[in-house]
């Protein structure tokens, strides 16, 4: 489940950058990998998972100018990435970004990702 949750929410992120639908590996790094889910492949799922936010963040920065409050709340999402010393923590982050961030600034009809 973990591992299927990283994939899924890399494939998600590039979708929505690139206006379609990223298929396994299919994000420009092939980060969007269950088999990676793993730790001896830590830092791969960081950088995946780093940059699959930032991309979320950077639309929500430009389209919905959250003050900087909230602007520093979603940013330390991606550095307790970057500290994680295991994915099921990096597991944990992304269920928490999505419940805390995703949800708050976007809807997911039928895979279609649109700005509320």
């Amino acid at each position: 489940m973990q591992a299927y949750r990283y994939e899924t929410f890399v494939r998600k992120a590039f979708g929505y950058k690139l206006n379609k639908v990223i298929e396994r590996g299919g994000d420009p790094a092939g980060l969007a990998e269950a088999d990676i889910f793993n730790n001896s492949e830590i830092d791969s799922v960081k950088k995946g998972v780093k940059e699959s936010m930032k991309i979320f963040i950077d639309d929500i920065i430009s389209k919905k100018q959250p003050d900087d409050t909230e602007i520093a709340k979603m940013q330390k999402f991606m550095s307790d990435v970057q500290s994680a010393t295991d994915v099921k923590e990096i597991s944990i982050l992304i269920e928490y970004f999505e419940d805390v961030v995703f949800d708050k600034y976007y809807n997911m009809n039928q895979g279609i990702i649109t700005m509320k």
